[in-house]
């Protein structure tokens, strides 16, 4: 049982923030695609969408005239 501080009741700390923040295995990725004159500059991916959305948003304000796009890739056609 997790308490508020993060620790389980056997004292062992940072297992209960680990299991809180740890997400099930997807077969999704996510890429970002840096877009400049209808063409691809760069691509990134990220293992869930918040954090590829962080990524893209930070980078719009670093440089507000690239577009970058966010979309869902299937594992399987990134690694065989």
């Amino acid at each position: 049982m997790q308490q508020r501080n993060g620790q389980t009741k056997n004292g062992t700390p940072g297992q209960g923030r680990a299991a809180a923040e740890e997400q099930g295995m997807t077969n999704t990725l996510w890429r970002c695609v840096q877009w400049r004159a209808g063409q691809i500059l760069s691509k990134v991916l990220f293992n869930t969408k918040t954090e590829a959305d962080n990524f893209c948003a930070q980078m719009h304000r670093a440089e507000p005239d690239i577009f970058w796009r966010v979309e869902p890739v299937e594992a399987r056609l990134v690694w065989n």
